[in-house]
């Protein structure tokens, strides 16, 4: 499960910044944009989506969809092409999220809050769907090294290079659903 990611705009290659630069003009009170680098479930973002320019373009929307009185805010790799309450979005409507980091809980009784990255990128984007409303949710597979040793799942992680790919090509996006995760590292743990 991913509950929390983390993005710090002050990271980031020319091009990300320049993206940022768009994000703070058109809608300034957004997260990450506003000073805050932790982004939690039921916060609006700035994400990147396709609407068939050349390029992805930004959207703002919100973290989890709304089901009845529950908010669910994940999903899971291994159904979300047929689940009947994903299909249509993973098929029509993939997203990504800029991140530089996320966050997984340990178990309990520690329940620490544990911080991963990206071992050879600064930044990178999680997999994400949406629905015809704007609200999203991350895609998470079975957990990997080092992710495995805190908890069961994790969100699939791109590189950035892999953001149009995941947008526009149906055959990658399937595929990347069950391909290896790419190389992680524990950063930091802390109380929750």
């Amino acid at each position: 499960m991913c509950g929390r990611y983390e993005f710090d705009p002050e990271s980031g290659s020319p091009a990300v910044r320049k993206l940022l630069e768009k994000v703070r003009v058109a809608w300034p009170d957004l997260v990450p944009v506003a000073g805050k680098r932790e982004i939690g479930p039921g916060e609006e973002v700035a994400a990147l989506a396709d609407d068939g320019g050349p390029k992805a373009t930004l959207r703002r929307l919100r973290w989890g969809m709304q089901m009845g009185k529950r908010l669910v805010i994940n999903a899971r790799a291994e159904t979300v092409a047929s689940r009947p309450l994903f299909r249509d979005a993973f098929h029509h409507r993939r997203c990504a999220l800029l991140a530089t980091g996320f966050y997984e809980w340990s178990p309990a009784p520690e329940h620490r809050k544990v911080l991963f990255r990206l071992c050879d990128a600064d930044e990178f984007c999680l997999a994400a769907i949406r629905d015809a409303s704007d609200q999203f949710v991350i895609l998470t597979v079975p957990a990997e090294p080092p992710v495995a040793a805190v908890h069961a799942r994790m969100p699939i992680v791109l590189r950035l290079s892999e953001l149009l790919p995941w947008l526009r090509d149906p055959a990658f996006a399937a595929a990347a659903l069950s391909r290896p995760g790419l190389p992680l590292q524990l950063q930091a743990e802390g109380n929750t």
